[in-house]
């Protein structure tokens, strides 16, 4: 496999690879460091007040997701920019990623 290029973003922390087969069909791959996200994360989902007062302003922040899983998510059929904080939350879940979520209560 040969590699075409190597891009990263400083903004989002997102590393991609292209690369190309030896039967000719492009790769590309994309990853990043989600650490500092889970952190950030696993912090706002242990400040129950934190939930209250966005639910008590009308907003409910319940997930903070990055970029490569935005991309993941879409791979499974969601678009976390039209779907509804319900089938987001599914797919989170589905892919094993519910240290993204900000609460610990039922969406």
């Amino acid at each position: 496999m040969e590699k075409i290029s190597v891009d990263f973003d400083p903004f989002t922390g997102t590393r991609t690879t292209t690369s190309v087969t030896e039967d000719e069909k492009m790769i590309i791959r994309s990853e990043a460091d989600i650490g500092p996200t889970i952190e950030y994360t696993n912090a706002l989902r242990n400040a129950d007040q934190y939930s209250r007062d966005g639910i008590k302003r009308n907003f409910w922040h319940v997930a903070t997701i990055p970029d490569v899983v935005i991309v993941e998510l879409k791979g499974q059929g969601i678009d976390v920019f039209t779907a509804s904080a319900r089938e987001i939350v599914a797919g989170i879940k589905k892919l094993g990623k519910e240290y993204l979520l900000t609460t610990r209560k039922q969406i």
